[in-house]
């Protein structure tokens, strides 16, 4: 069974095939899909959610003079960095993993 269900092209098939490894490489990127989403972008929300956190509260800390024994809720910034993850998370990742 093929891992992307979208595509005819199997592993099989281009092992089997008198290609070289270069050639096999370039049949398996053109059926990697586009999609960047779901499950993936996970690490990349709470790396972003632990960033946008720790830049609110150092300014709250250093700006507003905040107690920093003052706990703050982890909701929004996971909120805020599922928002920056939903307009511009397959970019990041692309740029970021590949």
């Amino acid at each position: 069974m093929s891992p992307f269900p979208d595509s005819n092209f199997r592993l099989e098939q281009a092992c089997a095939s008198d290609d070289s490894i270069q050639q096999v490489h370039a049949k398996l990127q053109k059926t990697k899909p586009e999609k960047v989403g779901g499950y993936s972008m996970l690490p990349l929300i709470i790396l972003l959610s632990s960033v946008v956190g720790a830049a609110i509260g150092i300014s709250l800390i250093v700006f507003k003079g905040r107690d920093h024994s003052v706990p703050l809720a982890f909701g929004p910034y996971l909120a805020i960095a599922g928002g920056i993850a939903l307009f511009f998370g397959p970019a990041l990742i692309k740029g970021w993993y590949l």
